[in-house]
C-alpha cells in the first residue's frame, strides 16, 4: 500500500469520510457488514431472476421446472466455493502486512479535538474516543477482506449467468430497511423506511466495498487492493462447479 509512516494523513481522511455519513450509508455500513444478508440477497435476486425469466432447466435434465432443486444447490455451491477462496486469498495478505486499523491511528491522536460521526450524529471530541461504525475486527487492516469477497462474488454471479444462457444485469435486492431499526443508533436511524436495491451485482459489489472506507473500518488502499488481488477468482468457481456436472 502507498500508506505514510504513520498513517496520519490516511487517518485524517477516515475522519472527513465518516462526517459524511448519511442514513444511506449507515445502513449500507451494516447491511454490508452482515455476509449472511449479503448473500441471502444474492441467492434471492437470482431466484427471482430465473423465475422472471422463465429459464427452463435443458442442462440439469429439469426442463419442465422453471427452477430445479438442483440448478438452485448447483448456483449456491459455487457461490460459498467462490467466498471462501476470496477469504483465503485475503488472509494470506493480512498476515503478510499486518497492518493497524485506523480506529488504533485515531486514537493515538490523544486530546486533539476531531469532527466527525459519533453515535447520535457529527460531533467534535477528543480522538482517544474515536470508534468505527461498526465493531472492527481483531485482525490487520491490508487488505479488505469484504471487498475480496464483494469482488470474487460478483465475478461468480456474471459468470454464473453467462454460463446458463441470461443476461447478468439483474437488481440485487435488500428489501426495505425500516425506520429505527439500526442496530447502532436504535430508533433513530434510519429516519424513513429505507429501500436498498442496487441495479446489478457490479453495482452492489462496489457499494458494499466502499462501505467499508464509509464506515472507518478501513484505509483507502485496502478495497482496491482487495478488489484487484481477488479479480477473477469467481471465474475459477465457474471452472469447479461446471465439473461438477460431470461434462
Amino acid at each position: 500500500p502507498t500508506y505514510s509512516l504513520r498513517r496520519q494523513s490516511e487517518a485524517r481522511k477516515v475522519i472527513e469520510r465518516m462526517a459524511g455519513l448519511d442514513d444511506v450509508k449507515k445502513m449500507q455500513v451494516e447491511v454490508f457488514d452482515n455476509k449472511l444478508e449479503v448473500i441471502g440477497a444474492i441467492i434471492n435476486s437470482f431466484i427471482g431472476k430465473l423465475l422472471t425469466d422463465r429459464y427452463q432447466d435443458q442442462e440439469l435434465q429439469q426442463s419442465d421446472l422453471v427452477l430445479s432443486y438442483e440448478r438452485f444447490i448447483h448456483f449456491v455451491v459455487g457461490l460459498t466455493a467462490a467466498e471462501m477462496d476470496s477469504i483465503v486469498i485475503a488472509w494470506k495478505e493480512k498476515v503478510n502486512y499486518d497492518l493497524i486499523r485506523p480506529t488504533s491511528v485515531i486514537k493515538s491522536l490523544g486530546d486533539e479535538l476531531i469532527t466527525t460521526w459519533a453515535p447520535g450524529g457529527i460531533q467534535e471530541f477528543p480522538a482517544r474516543d474515536f470508534e468505527a461504525y461498526k465493531r472492527v475486527m481483531p485482525h490487520s487492516e491490508y487488505v479488505s477482506g469484504s471487498a475480496a469477497i464483494f469482488e470474487a462474488l460478483k465475478d461468480y454471479v456474471v459468470g454464473y449467468m453467462n454460463l446458463i444462457g441470461l443476461n447478468p444485469t439483474f437488481p440485487v435486492v435488500f428489501g426495505t430497511i425500516p425506520a429505527g431499526s439500526s442496530s447502532v443508533e436504535p430508533g433513530v436511524v434510519p429516519k424513513t423506511d429505507i429501500d436498498l436495491v442496487y441495479p446489478d451485482i457490479e453495482t452492489m459489489a462496489e457499494i458494499g466495498s466502499d462501505s467499508r472506507l464509509d464506515g472507518g473500518m478501513h484505509f483507502d488502499d485496502s478495497v482496491p487492493a482487495a478488489q484487484e488481488l481477488c479479480a477473477g477468482i469467481g471465474i475459477h468457481a465457474i471452472d469447479f462447479v461446471i465439473k461438477l456436472l460431470g461434462n
